[in-house]
């Protein structure tokens, strides 16, 4: 079925269809998404070439500083929700179906919540391209953006619950500590190349936030491989596949970063989102 259409979710799990369109959400239709994605990607070229010519960047302290402090707190609220909507319907760890009464509405808002936060994230790259520091906007930064919006698309549109949770559940997660990472290092002084860092500067922990979104990508395809391996399956194996074959890019691309910037203790690039 074309994916503009409206909700037709996973066969035989009989979720109602009119579901996203009797709640109004929008950016639920995939043409929708395609478009905000191909803007995203335009306006971020011609961002970088505007300030390529323009030769120095804005500050955007408070800027920054208030958009790291509302994505640590959005983040925080969808943690919360997710762990709310988990003790009221009794989840287990994996193998949860999507659950298509109305019991089922509070974790498909949470979800939505989730894919809707992936474009406020889209922020983040025009602050570094506007503070001049593109050195940041690596492949492995636009290749997130971009691929995650896609991913949270499919669990919101064709499996808004069941085991879907465990990606909002960890990603809020790491990004309450990212973001909050973001803030704190912000209003800190930054230490001078070489110079010992104590564990009480946000600098110090960088190497180990990179390592905690390595593990959670680690733990999502631990979840993907169970559920496309156990012997009653109720969540979308197709769904778990997806995820998996996701995560595995996400091991090699953070994996990569991991190795260049802090193989042998070093510390050089700042953090990317995950």
């Amino acid at each position: 079925m074309p994916p503009g259409d409206g909700p037709k979710w996973s066969s035989g799990l009989g979720i109602r269809c009119q579901l996203h369109d009797d709640w109004g959400w929008p950016m639920v239709n995939f043409y929708h998404l395609l478009l905000a994605v191909a803007a995203y990607l335009v306006l971020l070229f011609l961002a970088k070439q505007a300030m390529l010519k323009r030769g120095k960047g804005f500050e955007l302290k408070t800027f920054s500083l208030m958009h790291n402090l509302a994505m640590t707190a959005l983040s925080l609220y969808m943690f919360v929700q997710t762990c709310r909507e988990l003790y009221i319907q009794k989840y287990s760890l994996w193998n949860n179906p999507v659950d298509p009464t109305p019991a089922g509405d509070g974790m498909a808002h949470v979800i939505y919540v989730f894919y809707i936060s992936k474009f406020f994230e889209f922020i983040d790259s025009f602050i570094i391209v506007a503070r001049f520091r593109l050195r940041q906007l690596a492949f492995i930064h636009v290749y997130h953006h971009t691929s995650i919006v896609f991913i949270c698309w499919a669990a919101c549109y064709f499996w808004p619950g069941g085991d879907s949770y465990f990606v909002v559940l960890l990603n809020s997660f790491v990004h309450v500590v990212l973001y909050g990472y973001y803030f704190a290092s912000s209003i800190v002084e930054k230490p001078q190349p070489g110079a010992r860092v104590s564990w009480a500067s946000p600098y110090f922990w960088r190497r180990y936030i990179t390592t905690l979104q390595l593990c959670q990508f680690v733990a999502m395809l631990g979840q993907s491989l169970y559920m496309l391996t156990v012997k009653e399956a109720r969540y979308s194996r197709k769904g778990a596949a997806y995820l998996g074959i996701y995560m595995l890019t996400m091991l090699y691309v953070f994996g990569s970063f991991y190795k260049e910037n802090y193989k042998g203790g070093k510390a050089r690039a700042k953090l990317h989102e995950g």
